[in-house]
């Protein structure tokens, strides 16, 4: 059963890097808008080597926000 129908408080942490001012904005709006449902969100703002970690090596996140990109958009045919 989800915790807001039992009465426990919502809480959770959204890790951003900081090298992407847009990321922790977007963390810290969400932060907003849910704390407006009375959920605790906490924005962590950390390098974006400590997000990568966190995300594909210690798994030690509750959510994120990430962009990751990379090679040729161009399209192959």
């Amino acid at each position: 059963m989800a915790s807001w129908l039992t009465g426990q408080a919502v809480e959770f942490s959204i890790i951003a890097s900081t090298w992407n001012g847009q990321r922790v904005k977007m963390a810290t709006i969400i932060s907003d808008d849910l704390g407006q449902l009375g959920m605790n969100v906490h924005v962590v703002a950390l390098e974006f080597r400590a997000v990568v970690d966190r995300v594909f090596q210690s798994n030690n996140y509750e959510a994120s926000i990430l962009g990751l990109g990379g090679g040729d958009t161009r399209s192959q045919s």
